[in-house]
């Protein structure tokens, strides 16, 4: 399941709110640990081009 998100959030990240709103379902849908690994992945992928997205969904989880 993880990696079917990441294929997801990967197809989103051109539109911001989409890349957050898929984040957020991530959440539903996976354990903690596999949370730790999208942000994880978040991070080093898309830091540098959606560090508000990112942290505003860090925030709200």
């Amino acid at each position: 399941m993880l990696e079917h998100q990441k294929l997801i959030i990967d197809k989103l990240s051109y539109n911001s709110e989409l890349f957050k709103k898929e984040i957020i379902k991530s959440a539903k849908w996976l354990s903690v640990s596999e949370m730790l690994m999208l942000f994880s992945w978040l991070i080093s992928k898309y830091w540098n081009s959606k560090k508000p997205e990112i942290k505003e969904v860090m925030l709200t989880l």
